[in-house]
């Protein structure tokens, strides 16, 4: 089993502490148990990967990390929807337009313009076209 896998079982623990942090909602403590297992499992993961030798810190940081902008993103998008009249789809609109206008000087600023520009496909209607299918889709 990759270790990012073993990483993304705290998904779980993370949604109850953000939800906690962010959202002010408690938890049971039925789900506060499950939540002490998972991390039992997962310090037993670690424990025992590293036993072995085969342990992947950047897989561990990589499926932690993961797990905590997943919960945080669904949080954070349950905080937010009231301010859009819990409309998903405007949510989801303005993500998109947001992205547009930061991810241009990310663009410039990590030197991907060339990469862009030296694309075969950017002319190509076929791409084009699959993108816009995908974009609806």
């Amino acid at each position: 089993v990759a270790f990012y896998t073993v990483g993304r079982s705290l998904t779980t623990v993370f949604n109850v502490v953000l939800t906690y942090m962010v959202l002010k909602q408690t938890t049971s403590i039925n789900a506060i148990a499950c939540c002490l297992v998972i991390i039992t499992g997962f310090v037993l993961g670690v424990d025992q990967e590293g036993a072995a030798g085969t342990l992947s810190v950047i897989g561990v940081i990589f499926g932690v990390s993961a797990s905590l902008f997943v919960c945080l993103n669904s949080i954070l998008t349950k905080k937010t929807l009231p301010c859009v009249d819990n409309n998903v789809w405007r949510l989801t609109y303005y993500n998109n337009v947001n992205a547009v206008f930061l991810f241009i000087p990310l663009i410039l600023i990590f030197g991907e313009s060339s990469v862009l520009i030296n694309f075969s496909h950017l002319t190509s209607p076929k791409f084009w076209s699959l993108m816009t299918i995908s974009g609806v889709f």
